[in-house]
């Protein structure tokens, strides 16, 4: 049997859920969401690490867990290179 959640716990909860639904709102109205705009500083940083080669003539990576996890867009980039383009990309391109 799950632990009862402290008022704490649901209010981030449920400030998580309502910031989920905020952006999926913002999507369906064709807005450009915070999602996006992290996503497009992720794929600046991938560029300019491999020179002009963004995000979608990659592989694809975890974007969304990366953005809900908070990390920053070099973070991001990082996780991704090393859950997915580790073995496609060698190390001494990824600066």
């Amino acid at each position: 049997m799950p632990l009862p959640l402290t008022r704490k716990a649901r209010t981030m909860t449920d400030n998580l859920m309502l910031k989920g639904l905020q952006e999926l709102h913002a999507q369906l109205r064709g807005e450009t969401t915070s999602f996006d705009k992290w996503l497009k500083e992720c794929d600046k940083v991938v560029s300019r690490k491999l020179g002009g080669i963004g995000l979608h003539d990659l592989p694809d990576a975890a974007w969304r867990d990366y953005f809900e996890d908070g990390l920053s867009p070099i973070d991001a980039a990082d996780c991704a290179y090393d859950d997915q383009w580790f073995d496609e990309i060698p190390s001494e391109l990824w600066r």
